[in-house]
Protein backbone atom coordinates (compact mmCIF):
# COMPACT_ATOMS: atom_id res chain seq x y z
CA UNK A 1 0.00 0.00 0.00
CA UNK A 2 2.75 2.17 0.78
CA UNK A 3 4.21 1.58 -2.47
CA UNK A 4 1.17 2.17 -4.04
CA UNK A 5 0.53 6.10 -2.70
CA UNK A 6 4.51 7.13 -3.52
CA UNK A 7 3.78 5.65 -7.44
CA UNK A 8 0.07 7.48 -7.66
CA UNK A 9 1.05 10.72 -5.97
CA UNK A 10 3.39 11.71 -9.19
CA UNK A 11 0.30 11.12 -11.26
CA UNK A 12 -2.07 13.33 -8.82
CA UNK A 13 -0.81 16.38 -9.95
CA UNK A 14 -1.26 16.21 -13.84
CA UNK A 15 -4.21 16.74 -15.54
CA UNK A 16 -7.20 14.79 -16.80
CA UNK A 17 -10.89 14.70 -16.41
CA UNK A 18 -12.42 16.96 -13.71
CA UNK A 19 -14.80 15.63 -10.65
CA UNK A 20 -16.54 17.79 -8.13
CA UNK A 21 -17.45 18.14 -4.60
CA UNK A 22 -20.58 15.99 -4.16
CA UNK A 23 -22.34 19.05 -2.81
CA UNK A 24 -20.38 22.37 -3.78
CA UNK A 25 -19.24 23.17 -7.12
CA UNK A 26 -15.85 24.13 -7.64
CA UNK A 27 -12.30 22.94 -6.18
CA UNK A 28 -12.50 20.46 -9.12
CA UNK A 29 -10.05 17.47 -8.79
CA UNK A 30 -8.49 15.52 -11.93
CA UNK A 31 -9.92 12.02 -12.12
CA UNK A 32 -6.24 10.87 -11.64
CA UNK A 33 -6.55 12.47 -8.07
CA UNK A 34 -9.67 11.33 -6.98
CA UNK A 35 -8.40 7.83 -7.69
CA UNK A 36 -5.12 8.59 -5.66
CA UNK A 37 -7.24 10.08 -2.95
CA UNK A 38 -9.32 7.26 -2.53
CA UNK A 39 -5.95 5.16 -2.03
CA UNK A 40 -5.14 7.37 0.96
CA UNK A 41 -8.53 6.94 2.27
CA UNK A 42 -7.97 2.86 1.74
CA UNK A 43 -4.90 3.05 3.26
CA UNK A 44 -6.23 5.00 6.48
CA UNK A 45 -8.72 2.03 7.10
CA UNK A 46 -6.02 -0.75 6.20
CA UNK A 47 -2.97 0.84 8.63
CA UNK A 48 -2.35 0.50 11.84
CA UNK A 49 -1.80 3.72 12.37
CA UNK A 50 -2.85 4.39 15.75
CA UNK A 51 0.17 2.03 17.19
CA UNK A 52 2.39 4.57 15.14
CA UNK A 53 4.89 6.65 17.47
CA UNK A 54 3.21 10.00 19.29
CA UNK A 55 5.41 12.88 18.23
CA UNK A 56 7.20 13.89 21.20
CA UNK A 57 6.97 17.93 20.24
CA UNK A 58 4.33 19.50 18.57
CA UNK A 59 4.84 19.45 14.70
CA UNK A 60 5.18 22.46 12.76
CA UNK A 61 3.64 21.48 9.12
CA UNK A 62 2.79 24.94 8.32
CA UNK A 63 0.59 23.79 5.42
CA UNK A 64 -2.65 22.35 5.25
CA UNK A 65 -5.07 21.21 8.47
CA UNK A 66 -4.09 22.27 11.53
CA UNK A 67 -3.16 18.85 13.72
CA UNK A 68 -5.72 17.64 16.14
CA UNK A 69 -5.71 16.41 19.58
CA UNK A 70 -4.52 13.13 18.36
CA UNK A 71 -1.38 12.78 16.20
CA UNK A 72 0.64 9.94 14.76
CA UNK A 73 3.85 9.34 13.00
CA UNK A 74 5.38 7.36 10.89
CA UNK A 75 8.94 9.18 10.80
CA UNK A 76 11.88 8.20 8.09
CA UNK A 77 14.18 10.22 9.68
CA UNK A 78 13.56 13.94 10.44
CA UNK A 79 10.54 14.28 8.41
CA UNK A 80 12.19 13.01 5.15
CA UNK A 81 10.13 11.87 2.25
CA UNK A 82 8.01 9.14 2.82
CA UNK A 83 7.24 10.01 6.69
CA UNK A 84 3.45 10.12 7.11
CA UNK A 85 1.32 11.50 9.72
CA UNK A 86 -2.23 11.20 10.65
CA UNK A 87 -3.99 13.46 12.91
CA UNK A 88 -7.48 12.84 14.17
CA UNK A 89 -9.36 15.92 14.70
CA UNK A 90 -12.80 16.07 17.26
CA UNK A 91 -16.61 17.49 17.68
CA UNK A 92 -17.80 17.06 21.18
CA UNK A 93 -15.86 13.89 21.83
CA UNK A 94 -16.64 12.27 18.50
CA UNK A 95 -14.23 11.76 15.91
CA UNK A 96 -15.35 14.45 13.36
CA UNK A 97 -12.48 14.36 10.75
CA UNK A 98 -8.89 12.84 9.84
CA UNK A 99 -5.93 14.46 8.51
CA UNK A 100 -3.20 12.78 6.20
CA UNK A 101 0.06 14.23 5.62
CA UNK A 102 2.67 12.37 3.10
CA UNK A 103 6.04 14.02 2.67
CA UNK A 104 7.55 14.31 -0.66
CA UNK A 105 10.86 14.40 -2.48
CA UNK A 106 12.58 17.54 -2.44
CA UNK A 107 10.90 20.10 -5.10
CA UNK A 108 7.53 18.49 -5.03
CA UNK A 109 5.96 21.59 -4.04
CA UNK A 110 7.25 24.59 -2.80
CA UNK A 111 4.23 26.03 -1.62
CA UNK A 112 3.33 23.12 0.54
CA UNK A 113 6.70 22.38 1.99
CA UNK A 114 7.08 19.17 0.16
CA UNK A 115 3.86 17.78 1.70
CA UNK A 116 1.07 16.26 0.37
CA UNK A 117 -1.74 16.11 2.79
CA UNK A 118 -5.59 15.60 2.74
CA UNK A 119 -8.09 16.55 5.27
CA UNK A 120 -11.14 13.78 5.20
CA UNK A 121 -14.46 13.80 7.24
CA UNK A 122 -14.72 10.68 9.48
CA UNK A 123 -16.76 9.03 7.03
CA UNK A 124 -14.34 9.59 3.65
CA UNK A 125 -16.20 12.62 2.34
CA UNK A 126 -13.19 15.07 1.27
CA UNK A 127 -12.91 18.21 2.26
CA UNK A 128 -9.62 19.71 0.92
CA UNK A 129 -6.55 18.84 -0.37
CA UNK A 130 -3.47 19.94 -1.22
CA UNK A 131 -3.06 20.47 -4.95
CA UNK A 132 -6.92 22.02 -5.33
CA UNK A 133 -7.49 24.58 -7.38
CA UNK A 134 -8.77 26.97 -4.27
CA UNK A 135 -8.61 30.37 -5.72
CA UNK A 136 -9.00 32.40 -2.22
CA UNK A 137 -7.21 29.66 0.09
CA UNK A 138 -5.67 30.40 3.30
CA UNK A 139 -3.97 28.38 5.60
CA UNK A 140 -5.68 26.26 7.96
CA UNK A 141 -9.51 27.25 5.93
CA UNK A 142 -11.34 25.75 2.65
CA UNK A 143 -13.29 27.87 0.54
CA UNK A 144 -15.78 27.57 -1.81
CA UNK A 145 -17.48 29.86 -4.21
CA UNK A 146 -21.52 29.67 -4.60
CA UNK A 147 -23.55 32.12 -6.45
CA UNK A 148 -20.60 34.76 -5.91
CA UNK A 149 -20.39 34.64 -2.93
CA UNK A 150 -16.99 33.16 -0.46
CA UNK A 151 -18.15 30.31 2.25
CA UNK A 152 -15.40 29.87 4.21
CA UNK A 153 -14.46 27.67 7.13
CA UNK A 154 -11.77 26.19 9.14
CA UNK A 155 -10.91 23.27 7.55
CA UNK A 156 -11.18 20.82 10.31
CA UNK A 157 -14.27 22.14 11.72
CA UNK A 158 -18.11 20.58 11.59
CA UNK A 159 -19.35 23.06 9.94
CA UNK A 160 -17.05 22.66 6.93
CA UNK A 161 -18.05 18.70 7.21
CA UNK A 162 -21.65 19.42 6.88
CA UNK A 163 -21.28 21.91 4.23
CA UNK A 164 -19.02 19.83 2.21
CA UNK A 165 -21.97 17.30 2.54
CA UNK A 166 -24.98 19.50 1.66
CA UNK A 167 -23.96 22.68 0.48
CA UNK A 168 -25.54 24.46 2.95
CA UNK A 169 -26.10 25.33 6.84
CA UNK A 170 -28.89 25.67 9.17
CA UNK A 171 -27.34 29.26 10.77
CA UNK A 172 -24.94 31.52 8.92
CA UNK A 173 -23.65 34.64 9.18
CA UNK A 174 -22.92 37.05 5.99
CA UNK A 175 -20.31 40.12 5.91
CA UNK A 176 -21.24 41.55 2.62
CA UNK A 177 -18.46 43.31 0.98
CA UNK A 178 -15.49 41.64 3.69
CA UNK A 179 -14.43 39.60 0.53
CA UNK A 180 -11.33 39.86 -1.95
CA UNK A 181 -12.61 41.98 -4.80
CA UNK A 182 -15.23 43.38 -2.28
CA UNK A 183 -16.83 39.73 -2.24
CA UNK A 184 -19.41 39.06 0.20
CA UNK A 185 -18.46 36.12 2.86
CA UNK A 186 -20.56 33.56 4.37
CA UNK A 187 -19.43 31.57 7.73
CA UNK A 188 -20.81 29.70 10.34
CA UNK A 189 -20.18 32.34 12.67
CA UNK A 190 -18.64 36.02 12.44
CA UNK A 191 -15.39 34.56 14.69
CA UNK A 192 -14.21 32.53 11.52
CA UNK A 193 -14.59 35.02 9.30
CA UNK A 194 -12.52 37.44 11.59
CA UNK A 195 -10.42 35.00 11.70
CA UNK A 196 -10.47 33.96 8.08
CA UNK A 197 -9.61 37.88 7.31
CA UNK A 198 -6.79 38.14 9.46
CA UNK A 199 -4.68 35.46 8.40
CA UNK A 200 -1.88 35.50 5.31
CA UNK A 201 0.12 33.19 4.02
CA UNK A 202 3.23 32.65 6.21
CA UNK A 203 1.68 33.51 9.37
CA UNK A 204 -0.48 32.10 12.10
CA UNK A 205 -2.94 34.41 14.25
CA UNK A 206 -4.80 33.62 17.03
CA UNK A 207 -7.32 35.71 18.66
CA UNK A 208 -7.00 36.45 22.62
CA UNK A 209 -9.39 38.31 24.64
CA UNK A 210 -9.98 40.82 22.02
CA UNK A 211 -5.72 40.95 20.25
CA UNK A 212 -4.69 38.80 17.66
CA UNK A 213 -1.28 36.78 18.25
CA UNK A 214 0.74 36.69 15.33
CA UNK A 215 3.67 34.50 14.54
CA UNK A 216 5.42 33.43 11.77
CA UNK A 217 4.62 29.70 10.72
CA UNK A 218 8.00 28.45 11.14
CA UNK A 219 9.04 30.36 14.30
CA UNK A 220 10.17 28.29 16.60
CA UNK A 221 8.32 30.21 19.35
CA UNK A 222 5.29 28.95 17.73
CA UNK A 223 5.23 25.20 19.05
CA UNK A 224 5.73 26.65 22.66
CA UNK A 225 2.85 29.08 22.43
CA UNK A 226 0.79 25.71 20.61
CA UNK A 227 1.81 23.85 24.04
CA UNK A 228 0.80 26.71 26.21
CA UNK A 229 3.64 28.27 26.79
CA UNK A 230 3.06 32.63 26.03
CA UNK A 231 6.30 34.39 25.23
CA UNK A 232 8.21 35.99 28.07
CA UNK A 233 8.73 39.34 25.89
CA UNK A 234 5.75 40.44 23.89
CA UNK A 235 5.22 43.30 21.64
CA UNK A 236 1.78 45.19 21.08
CA UNK A 237 0.21 47.82 18.29
CA UNK A 238 -2.90 48.66 19.05
CA UNK A 239 -5.23 49.12 16.02
CA UNK A 240 -2.62 48.12 13.66
CA UNK A 241 -4.65 44.66 12.95
CA UNK A 242 -7.50 44.00 10.79
CA UNK A 243 -10.67 46.40 11.54
CA UNK A 244 -8.76 47.69 14.02
CA UNK A 245 -7.49 44.57 16.05
CA UNK A 246 -4.58 45.20 18.79
CA UNK A 247 -1.75 43.01 17.07
CA UNK A 248 0.37 40.71 19.51
CA UNK A 249 4.07 39.10 18.96
CA UNK A 250 7.14 37.95 19.77
CA UNK A 251 9.13 41.28 18.32
CA UNK A 252 8.20 44.10 15.87
CA UNK A 253 10.09 42.24 12.80
CA UNK A 254 7.61 39.89 12.80
CA UNK A 255 4.29 42.76 13.06
CA UNK A 256 6.03 44.60 10.38
CA UNK A 257 6.55 41.68 8.07
CA UNK A 258 2.32 40.67 9.03
CA UNK A 259 1.30 44.14 8.37
CA UNK A 260 2.89 44.42 4.84
CA UNK A 261 2.04 40.49 3.88
CA UNK A 262 -0.83 40.23 1.09
CA UNK A 263 -2.12 37.38 0.02
CA UNK A 264 -1.13 36.56 -4.06
CA UNK A 265 2.10 38.92 -3.30
CA UNK A 266 5.88 38.14 -2.01
CA UNK A 267 6.64 41.20 0.23
CA UNK A 268 10.05 41.85 1.79
CA UNK A 269 10.91 44.52 3.96
CA UNK A 270 14.37 46.12 3.52
CA UNK A 271 15.74 49.00 4.89
CA UNK A 272 12.71 50.22 6.36
CA UNK A 273 10.91 49.50 2.76
CA UNK A 274 8.60 47.28 1.35
CA UNK A 275 9.40 45.15 -1.64
CA UNK A 276 6.29 43.49 -3.72
CA UNK A 277 6.47 40.97 -6.05
CA UNK A 278 3.13 39.28 -7.95
CA UNK A 279 4.23 35.40 -7.11
CA UNK A 280 4.75 34.62 -10.67
CA UNK A 281 7.03 37.85 -11.63
CA UNK A 282 10.61 36.21 -13.46
CA UNK A 283 12.04 39.14 -10.86
CA UNK A 284 11.47 37.46 -7.54
CA UNK A 285 13.52 34.97 -8.23
CA UNK A 286 16.41 37.36 -9.15
CA UNK A 287 15.75 39.39 -5.88
CA UNK A 288 15.93 36.35 -3.93
CA UNK A 289 18.86 35.76 -5.20
CA UNK A 290 20.83 39.23 -4.89
CA UNK A 291 18.55 41.30 -2.93
CA UNK A 292 17.82 43.99 -5.38
CA UNK A 293 16.39 44.17 -8.94
CA UNK A 294 18.23 47.05 -11.91
CA UNK A 295 14.72 48.82 -12.32
CA UNK A 296 12.31 49.24 -10.02
CA UNK A 297 9.22 52.07 -9.27
CA UNK A 298 9.00 53.69 -5.64
CA UNK A 299 5.80 55.00 -3.91
CA UNK A 300 7.07 57.08 -0.74
CA UNK A 301 4.82 56.94 1.97
CA UNK A 302 2.15 54.92 0.39
CA UNK A 303 1.90 51.76 2.17
CA UNK A 304 1.02 50.54 5.55
CA UNK A 305 2.25 52.62 8.56
CA UNK A 306 3.04 54.96 6.13
CA UNK A 307 6.20 52.73 4.39
CA UNK A 308 7.96 53.53 1.11
CA UNK A 309 7.25 50.45 -1.50
CA UNK A 310 8.97 49.51 -4.17
CA UNK A 311 8.11 47.18 -6.97
CA UNK A 312 9.38 45.85 -10.33
CA UNK A 313 6.81 48.07 -12.03
CA UNK A 314 3.72 50.62 -11.53
CA UNK A 315 1.19 47.85 -12.53
CA UNK A 316 2.58 45.85 -9.63
CA UNK A 317 2.57 48.91 -7.10
CA UNK A 318 -1.09 49.91 -7.59
CA UNK A 319 -2.29 45.99 -7.72
CA UNK A 320 -0.77 45.75 -4.11
CA UNK A 321 -1.97 48.96 -2.62
CA UNK A 322 -5.45 48.58 -4.25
Amino acid sequence: MRRTLAVLLIAAVCGGLTTTSPAVAGNSRSKVHVEFIGSVWEYIQKSDYKTWPRPEKPLMISVGPTLGRSTFLLDKGELAAGSVIISEHESEGTLSGISVFIKQKNGYSSRNNDWYWVHFTADGIVISASPDKEQFRKPGFVSWEVDGRLWVFVMTSQEAADFAKSGELAKSVTRPGAGPGRMTIRSADSETIDLWVATKGGFFVQPDDGRLWVFRSNDAALAGFLAGNEPAKVVIRPGAGPGGATLKAVDGETLAAYIAAKDGFATFIVDGRIWVFKLDDPELDAFRSAGEIAKNVTRPGAGPDGMTVRAPDAETLDAYLN
